[in-house]
């Protein structure tokens, strides 16, 4: 009797999806894909981590930003006309103001020689009819304050600053600010506070970084020791007025003497932003 033949066991006829590869070579192609996958998954992590700390390094090596708490001051010299002189000015808050004296000098080319101060006083309305503003408050050089406490409450320039007589919570805020050079002829500078600088302004000013600047003004700087704004009238009118005489020769005083004169005579229209600058630009609150 025949043996019967054996059954042969055959592998399924589901098609490879991987063409009818050996099984073998498919499990190791499989594990050589993973292998790949994870190395590339690891390559971009490691990418991502050097891209990441580069960013870091970068932006560590980069300066951090000066940030300025600024107030902007118009500042005009009264009884001056034709044009009137006045610079407007950011001045920043921790500026006290014995360093707002030094601004002013250098703003209006002033040559730092005669006495000053500043006093706040009450804002009056335009219909007022009285003369003289109610003075709240003298700022005075350190050695003035104890005399000047006999007319009204005084403190030294040393130890107040803008933000403190400028500042939205401020007793003094709104309040008239006059600056007064040189008490003799009485230069009376007249401060006022248009705001808080825009964070913006200095790079919309091509990016200036000077504590103090200038950003707009008027008027030829006042000749010194002239005689205080009557003076200075009759001045210009020497050099503006064809024939004007001028029997006491302050055409030439001016040009050779005067302390802030100038050789080339005078235009009472002509200033330079850019020599204000210059000037401010060695100050530091």
């Amino acid at each position: 009797m025949p043996k019967a033949a054996k059954k042969t066991t055959t592998r399924s006829k589901r098609p490879d999806p991987l063409g009818q590869v050996d099984t073998n070579t498919s499990k190791k192609s499989k594990a050589g894909a993973k292998g790949s996958k994870t190395d590339s998954a690891a390559s971009k992590k490691a990418s991502s981590a050097t891209s990441s700390s580069s960013k870091t390094s970068n932006d560590q090596a980069k300066p951090t930003p000066r940030t300025y708490d600024s107030y902007i001051l118009h500042c005009a010299i009264a009884e001056t006309y034709d044009p009137m002189i006045s610079r407007v000015l950011s001045v920043p808050s921790a500026c006290t103001f014995s360093r707002l004296h030094e601004i002013l000098q250098a703003a209006f080319d002033w040559g730092n020689c005669h006495a000053h101060s500043f006093q706040i006083q009450e804002s009056l309305p335009a219909t007022s009819q009285q003369l003289m503003p109610k003075a709240l408050l003298n700022i005075e050089p350190e050695g003035n304050v104890e005399m000047m406490r006999e007319f009204a409450e005084s403190v030294s320039e040393d130890e107040i600053t803008v933000g403190q007589i400028f500042g939205p919570e401020s007793k003094y805020h709104g309040s008239a600010v006059q600056y007064e050079y040189d008490h003799g002829d009485s230069w009376e500078h007249q401060i006022t506070c248009l705001g808080q600088a825009h964070s913006g302004l200095r790079q919309a000013l091509g990016g200036i970084e000077q504590d103090f600047f200038c950003i707009t003004g008027e008027g030829h700087p006042c000749a010194e020791d002239c005689g205080g704004p009557p003076g200075w009238d009759s001045l210009k009118e020497l050099f503006t007025k064809k024939g004007k005489k001028d029997p006491e020769g302050l055409r030439d005083w001016y040009k050779e003497t005067c302390l802030n004169g100038n050789r080339k005579g005078l235009d009472p229209y002509k200033w330079d932003i850019l020599d204000v600058n210059d000037a401010l630009q060695p100050f530091k609150v």
